[in-house]
């Protein structure tokens, strides 16, 4: 905290500030946290600054939910000195056919992908120079996994697949297909990789993308956890609990999940 915010007037200066807060979403602890965490706010102009940007993110995610979830990932937002910076990279998203949805909902993920000069152009350009082409649905999911690693990191697991007897044609085919699939730890891989793609890996992937979208998956889970999990298990844990509450999981039947062992 800084302290020459104590000199400040309190009701010309610091009381609207608080009051637009409170009119946002923060209150309490919550305000607290985010004053603690980015004290630069308090600096910001309700007429000039804070009100713009706040109307700018209504546009651009949809609700003030949407807001109070960005600004609790990403304390600075509301501090940037031009948010308008967000708009080329929803335009640039857009421009592969990638639906609002799917955006706000990487922003609500990893905002800094919008907050960072070039982050989000960079890791499209490593996907492209991968030289697959993936859905406008696979895309997101593309750019959030390519970003968790250095390109040292992807070549060593590219490696570690061919010793395993993988082409670089099939690496291409299931990146493209079950991006996520890079993401498992090289200490699990032995294990994960024996399993079928087409059987275990991509099913289990699209319920995950399918509970996530519905906003029925409240919580981040191991991917590569998930995958190892039995049959019985999985369609217990991910499947069974959500039957009726979203139409895509009507056709997981758990006949796939029930018998066999998925591989």
């Amino acid at each position: 905290m800084r302290p020459k915010f104590l000199l400040c007037d309190v009701e010309r200066t610091l009381r609207p500030k608080i009051e637009f807060f409170n009119e946002v979403g923060f209150t309490g602890t919550g305000l607290v946290e985010l004053i603690l965490r980015c004290p630069d706010v308090l600096r910001r102009s309700v007429e000039e600054h804070l009100g713009p940007a706040i109307k700018l993110l209504r546009i651009y995610l949809g609700s003030d939910e949407n807001i109070e979830i960005a600004l609790r990932r990403c304390h600075v937002l509301l501090a940037a000195n031009d948010l308008k910076s967000i708009i080329p990279k929803f335009e640039l998203l857009r421009g592969y056919g990638v639906p609002d949805q799917q955006i706000v909902k990487l922003f609500l993920k990893n905002p800094r992908f919008f907050m960072h000069k070039t982050l989000l152009e960079r890791n499209i350009t490593r996907l492209e120079n991968f030289r697959v082409k993936f859905s406008p649905g696979t895309l997101i999911h593309a750019i959030s996994t390519i970003a968790t690693m250095t390109a040292t990191t992807f070549e060593a697991k590219c490696k570690f697949l061919k010793r395993y007897g993988w082409s670089e044609e099939h690496i291409a085919s299931a990146f493209q297909k079950t991006p996520y699939f890079l993401m498992a730890s090289v200490d699990v891989s032995p294990k994960m990789f024996g399993l079928s793609l087409e059987k275990r890996l991509r099913p289990r992937t699209q319920v995950l993308q399918i509970l996530r979208s519905s906003g029925l998956l409240k919580k981040d889970v191991n991917w590569s956890t998930v995958m190892l999990l039995s049959d019985y298990t999985f369609f217990r844990r991910y499947v069974l609990p959500f039957k009726g509450r979203s139409p895509e999981l009507e056709k997981f039947t758990g006949f796939e999940y029930s018998t066999g062992n998925g591989k």
